[in-house]
């Protein structure tokens, strides 16, 4: 796959400040993705409902989570940016092992 989302994470190096906090620094995460245009409404449980354009399959071991700002790679090569809205899992019958993360992406 050529396509490929990343954001960026904080991390804990294992160092503490003077005050026993854990000292946190920024890391960007990437993976491989499969990133489609697809229109999907959905709606939150406050009763909004928010227009996605995109459809980003992630492996399973992803972390990510809804709403957080990601940036991302199309099949055609082109960058964006967007925010996931949505995150659905496709598992096995049995719901024990996911396979691979879908995320509804408001993108640009």
């Amino acid at each position: 796959m050529h396509q490929k989302i990343w954001h960026k994470a904080e991390t804990d190096n294992g160092d503490t400040d003077r005050y026993g906090d854990p000292i946190m620094t920024e890391k960007t995460l990437d993976y491989d993705a499969r990133v489609r245009r697809e229109s999907n409404v959905i709606q939150k449980p406050d009763g909004t409902t928010v227009d996605t354009n995109l459809e980003i399959d992630v492996p399973a071991e992803a972390q990510v989570k809804a709403g957080q700002d990601i940036e991302y790679v199309d099949i055609e090569g082109n960058e964006g940016a967007g925010r996931i809205e949505d995150i659905k899992e496709s598992t096995n019958l049995s719901a024990t092992k996911v396979y691979f993360k879908v995320l509804m992406v408001d993108g640009t």
